[in-house]
This record gives C-alpha cells, structure tokens and sequence, in this order.
C-alpha cells in the first residue's frame, strides 16, 4: 500500500513539497480516527506554518515529521488551558501519529480572527476589547507551571544576545539600525536584569496577535471569542509576552496598549520609559524577531532616529 503522506525530514523539505501533496485521503483517516464523517470535504486555511483544515465542523491541524516538537508542545499546552481562561480555546477531540506525521483534531472557536474583523469594530469599543484580551493574558500567565518544561532561559538569551545583530543583518536590517542595537542592548539590559527569576516564569502564548484571537459579535456588541495557535507557547519570563502584543495586536496605537496593560494587570507606575525600553529590548531578543519587516509593516507615528523612538512609538501609553 502506498504511504498516505511523504516524509520530508526538514522544514525547508516539507516547504517545498507541500504545495503538491494530495491530502485527502490522509484526512479521511484522521477523520475515521476523530469519529467524523470521513466523506466531509476538508477545506485548507489560508494561514499557518503547517497544514491546518476544517474538517466536520472540526479543526484538522497535520504536524510534518520536523515538527514533532511543535505537536508535543501544542497537545500538552491545549490540555493544559483548556477550560482554564475567560475565553475559549481549541479542545483536543484526537490526536496521535499517522504514518510519519502527527495531528490534533480540535474543535473550532466561535466567531471569526480578531485581523478580520477588526475595522468593523466601533473605536470607541476596542479600549475595552482588548483590555478583556489582556485579563486573558492575565490567566493564563496566572497558571501552574510545574507539569510543563522549563526551558533554560539564561542559554536561550545568550545566544539570542550573542547572535542578535548577525540575525537581523541577514534579515535584510540596514547598517542605520544594526549599528544601535548592541549599545541599545547594553544600556537596556543589564547582566544581572536580564531575566527574572525562575518564580517570575509564567505560561506564555509568545504569539498574541490579531490572527490568533477571535471575537465574536453578538446583539451589536463585540467579545472575545476565543485564542488559539499554542504551538510556541513556553514558559518563561513574562515581559517576553510584550513584543508581539505591540507588534502584531494593538500595533502601535497607544490606547489599546495601554488598554491591553490594564487587563493585564500591570500597575500605572511600571509603565513609563523603562517599560517601553525594555519591551523593545524583549522584541530585538524574540526569536522570531525582524525590525526590517516591522519598520516596512508598521507605519510611523512620529520620527524615528533611535530604538527610544521606537521604543515608545511601539511600546507607550498615550501621552
């Protein structure tokens, strides 16, 4: 019998193949699996770094042989959360292993991404919206740690330290900006400020963005709905929250962040330039991060010629 699915071993392998996989009948028996109707028609997500399906009024979400870990991680922290934050999140229906691959069939959140509707939101209503967002953030920072890894942060941010400015140069990051960061770096974050202690680490998302909360409207009045995608979620320090959430959620408009922080918990007299710095100190560290791509996606509020700049374009209250 011919194999169900290829067996790409890397991630730049599974990129390149993907767009030629035929992933029918692999779904067919995901859904047998689920206890779905195998003859439902799968229908891809546009979004997400792996393949991701609506299956049955379900959701299909396939795991490429280079992403076991991400599997592991996203089914522990799925049963972790789940029924534990004011606002829903997936709940595991199956999951286990097909052929070389891995999948979770989850069920969908009501309502639609927080990026697709948010124009349709009155302004007047999103300070209160994403206050909620943060309370969410709030719980889920609140929960027990102890069944989940801990990775070694003091390795994770030496390394993301030694290898900063490299990372952003081969990002596409100009001499201008490159030449800041190691000096912005060193009067941000002290050795002995760098990281908190290990009680200071809480359950992060690391992603919370407007693709990955849902809202939902309901009698004229918007709520959210729902958080998803816990494939990077990990525990650690909290302030590595922050970088997406004033990157890619309230995206530089300092009444959402400040709403947000409200939720959040974080007391008025912690948020002025040392928070700002810091946040942005967090952001140039992420292991994900791309000033490149955020300076082209996020358009200036005010002129930018230093990482203080940015710092409180990103990063600040209103004034």
């Amino acid at each position: 019998m011919s194999p169900l699915l290829p067996t790409p071993e890397t991630d730049e392998a599974f990129y390149s193949v993907d767009p030629e996989i035929d992933y029918g009948p692999a779904l067919e028996r995901v859904a047998e699996r689920a206890g779905l109707d195998p003859a439902a028609p799968p229908v891809r997500f546009e979004d997400g770094s792996v393949p991701v399906f609506a299956l049955d009024g379900r959701v299909a979400k396939l795991y490429p042989p280079s992403c076991a870990n991400a599997y592991t991680n996203e089914r522990s922290i799925l049963e972790h959360v789940a029924g534990a934050l004011p606002v829903a999140t997936p709940g595991v229906v199956a999951a286990g292993t097909l052929e070389a691959w891995n999948f979770i069939v989850m069920e969908r959140l009501p309502g639609q991404p927080l990026r697709a509707r948010f124009d349709d939101i009155p302004p007047g209503d999103r300070p209160r919206l994403f206050s909620e967002i943060g309370d969410a953030v709030r719980h889920l920072h609140a929960l027990n740690t102890d069944p989940l890894p801990r990775p070694d942060w003091p390795a994770i941010m030496k390394q993301q330290r030694a290898g900063c400015v490299a990372r952003h140069r081969r990002l596409g990051l100009g001499d201008t900006w490159l030449v800041r960061i190691d000096p912005f770096l060193d009067a941000t974050l002290s050795q002995s400020s760098d990281l908190p202690g290990d009680d200071h680490h809480v359950l992060l998302h690391t992603e919370v963005m407007r693709e990955h909360l849902f809202v939902d409207e309901r009698a004229g009045r918007f709520e959210v709905s729902g958080l998803l995608d816990f494939e990077p979620s990990r525990v650690g320090p909290a302030p590595y929250e922050l970088p997406s959430v004033g990157l890619f959620l309230t995206e530089g408009d300092p009444t959402l962040w400040s709403a947000f922080l409200d939720g959040l918990g974080v007391p008025t007299t912690q948020r002025g330039d040392e928070h700002a710095r810091h946040s942005m100190a967090w952001a140039l560290l992420h292991r994900y991060a791309n000033l490149r791509w955020w300076l082209e996606r996020l358009p200036a509020r005010s002129p930018r010629r230093s990482f203080d700049d940015l710092a409180g374009e990103w990063f600040g209250g209103p004034s």
